[in-house]
Parts: C-alpha cells; sequence; structure tokens
C-alpha cells in the first residue's frame, strides 16, 4: 500500500516535527514486518540536522537498510560526499545497514552497477524493474532540486 500524505511543518518546530513523524512511521512499519525495513534517504544538507536527532532514538536499527537516493562521484572521506556526511552525523551511532555507492578502487560507473545490483538484491522490484521501498525521505534544496534533481536541467528529461 502506497501512503501519500503530505505533512506541512513551521520553521520554528520542522526538526522536532519531523522526528516526531519518522519515528512514529518507523515504529509503525518495525510493528508490520519481520523483514528488513528499506528506506531510501536523500543527501545534501536537508536531512543533516534531523538525523542528528533521530540517531538519539532508541529503534531497533539493525531491522533498517539505508539506501541513498542521490551521491556525489566524490571519494566518501571528501566532504562532499553525501554518505559521508551522513554517516558523520547517524550511520556511524546506529545499528543499522546503510550502503555507500562510491567505493574504493572502483570507478564510478562500476560503483553505479554495483549499487544498482545492491538494491535489487535487498529491495523488492515491481514487474517493471522499480525498487518498492518501505519509506522514502527526501529534501529540497532552496533552489527546489530533490535527489540531484535540479529545476531547468536535462536530468529531468532522463528516462
Amino acid at each position: 500500500m502506497v501512503e501519500k500524505n503530505l505533512h506541512y511543518f513551521n520553521a520554528e518546530t520542522f526538526v522536532e516535527s519531523t522526528i516526531k513523524l519518522i519515528v512514529e512511521k518507523f515504529q509503525l512499519k518495525l510493528s508490520s514486518t519481520k523483514k528488513k525495513v528499506n528506506i531510501a534517504l536523500s543527501g545534501g544538507s536537508t536531512p543533516i540536522p534531523i538525523l542528528k536527532e533521530l540517531a538519539k532514538h532508541d529503534l531497533n536499527w539493525s531491522q533498517f537498510n539505508f539506501f541513498l537516493v542521490d551521491e556525489r562521484c566524490v571519494p566518501i572521506n571528501e566532504k562532499e560526499s553525501n554518505f559521508g556526511n551522513i554517516n558523520k552525523v547517524f550511520f556511524s551511532k546506529i545499528k543499522a545497514n546503510s550502503f555507500s555507492v562510491v567505493k574504493e578502487n572502483k570507478t564510478y560507473e562500476e560503483c553505479s552497477i554495483a549499487y544498482e545490483n545492491l538494491i535489487k538484491e535487498k529491495v523488492e522490484i515491481t514487474e517493471n524493474g522499480f525498487p518498492i521501498f518501505d519509506l522514502i525521505f527526501l529534501g529540497m534544496g532552496t533552489d527546489g532540486h530533490t535527489a540531484s534533481l535540479f529545476p531547468e536541467t536535462k536530468g529531468l528529461n532522463e528516462k
């Protein structure tokens, strides 16, 4: 079942309200499944304050798999790495499974193929070949971009 609800929070209570909603969704998902909960997570600066606080919550993190929906072609120890930044404030603080797109000693094309195969292995796939994540959390940049899709760019036309 796909749940399509929009939630609006004011700036003053954004992090607190978002954490409350996420924890509710995580607990609901944990109570309804015996398998891993697959989460697609946006990079960038938007989720960082939320993830810092979320890491303080006592959830059964071992039941979670986290996949990034966007990454930059840089090593994970670079400050521009979405995985590296999220790892510092979140993944390194919890006992969940998290998967980096970028791997040392591999080309970015090899990394991309390996990541696609990993998702196909871990996440249910529709007959059309699309992964079915249990929860998807996306942020939005100040210019309106999400998941490395920027307004007015050719990337929006990719199939």
